[in-house]
């Protein structure tokens, strides 16, 4: 990313360039940290400082396809913090809990933090079979009581810290963190903007953050574009 000078130029990896007037990144923070995007100039040191001191941690996402129902109507998400999975859900929920009849259902295990990194060490697969037992721990019934096991078809592990676009997850409240989500969010030299959820000083890690944080990126593109052709 070259800003120097009129505009922004834009270089990837294979070569193509883009040139605009103003760029919004919406890169994960590790992405920033960890220097994979080039900058000319470098970033300002404030903003260096932030990407090093804002942590991300880690996020695991576990979907198993089941092919028929095993739980009460009513039931779509399930938080049980002390067990291997601490939060599963149903997907699609509207139209489960809506009783249509699928040809097969969704169940989604999340894991965040520190015990996202201890379950990245397991095989896939083991992951995938714990999720199941306790599921059947869950729903099972003397008549029936490996009712996840016995139905699923398929499944699924998703680590972020795995992705190398993404690098983790959510940020979160870190030591020395004060104000160092403004510098995050902070434009440089009206021509770069930053958004996602690290740059919401509310700390709220989630897609809402992140599109709080798109308005308003949206809002200081728009002043300083107009601001610069106020002057033309």
């Amino acid at each position: 990313v070259e800003y120097e000078g009129g505009g922004v130029r834009v270089t990837s990896e294979r070569g193509e360039v883009l040139q605009a007037d103003c760029l919004v990144l919406a890169v994960p923070l590790p992405i920033l940290r960890d220097g994979d995007i080039k900058f000319s100039p470098p970033l300002p040191d404030a903003k260096q400082e932030a990407t090093s001191v804002i942590r991300t941690g880690n996020a695991i996402k576990v979907v198993v396809k089941v092919k028929r129902k095993f739980w009460p109507d009513d039931a779509w998400d399930v938080v049980c913090s002390d067990s291997f999975i601490p939060e599963l859900w149903l997907t699609p929920a509207a139209r489960v809990l809506a009783g249509e009849a699928l040809k097969e259902y969704y169940w989604v295990g999340f894991v965040s933090g520190e015990r996202a990194d201890r379950l990245r060490a397991l095989p896939q697969a083991e992951v995938a079979r714990k999720m199941l037992l306790q599921l059947d721990a869950i729903f099972g019934s003397t008549s029936d009581p490996h009712p996840a096991s016995e139905a699923c078809t398929g499944s699924l592990v998703a680590d972020w810290g795995k992705d190398p676009y993404a690098k983790g997850a959510y940020t979160l409240p870190s030591i020395n963190g004060l104000g160092q989500r403004s510098a995050l969010a902070a434009p440089v030299g009206s021509k770069l903007f930053f958004v996602g959820e690290a740059t919401q000083e509310g700390v709220n890690p989630c897609i809402q953050a992140a599109m709080d944080t798109g308005a308003r990126a949206a809002i200081e593109v728009v002043t300083a574009l107009h601001a610069h052709r106020s002057k033309l």
